[in-house]
């Protein structure tokens, strides 16, 4: 294999500098993307969002959407055998 067309490519870049230009439009990369996100954001009116979740979810007899059906957390509920949940992922640190 001939790689000289790249091993030209670098040494242009190499001439014109581009290292320094780099961060620069890195971040305006990031710049223009977060502000293309958020102008599309703001298009969509509380109207069209609250049609959205009416189209996703269903609600049950009583007018509620799932997470509201059930809100009762009292502690009689909980089962004399259950176990409470342990954060096992992530790092472990103190642990030798």
């Amino acid at each position: 294999m001939n790689f000289d067309f790249l091993i030209g490519v670098f040494d242009f870049l190499a001439k014109i500098k581009i290292r320094r230009y780099v961060f620069v439009l890195m971040v305006a990369m990031m710049t223009i993307s977060y502000l293309k996100v958020r102008h599309e954001r703001k298009k969509i009116t509380q109207e069209e969002e609250d049609a959205l979740i009416e189209a996703t979810y269903q609600k049950d007899e009583d007018g509620l959407y799932p997470w509201e059906a059930d809100t009762n957390d009292h502690p009689d509920r909980v089962g004399k055998n259950s176990m409470p949940i342990k954060k096992t992922w992530g790092a472990q640190r103190g642990k030798w």
